[in-house]
């Protein structure tokens, strides 16, 4: 297992294949690194801190649903 620091210097791309190649740290790296991004946008949304995780959990629920199609021509935040 590779230290956690390791993951922190990784781009976004990296970070999505290791985790296509089922490296689970690097998965989780990248849930992490953007969670607080996709809960503040859901929350200016919603308005509503419990919908506002629900709606961030869905939303890595089919991200990682559908990893495999994510082809780096943007960024992975969007």
């Amino acid at each position: 297992m590779k230290p956690q620091n390791f993951y922190a210097d990784m781009s976004d791309n990296d970070l999505v294949q290791a985790s296509l190649q089922g490296t689970k740290e690097a998965l989780q790296h990248l849930v992490l690194r953007h969670q607080a991004f996709v809960y503040n946008v859901a929350w200016k949304m919603v308005l509503n801190p419990q919908d506002a995780e629900d709606i961030t959990q869905e939303v890595f629920i089919k991200a990682i649903t559908n990893l495999a199609q994510f082809q780096g021509r943007s960024a992975f935040r969007t």
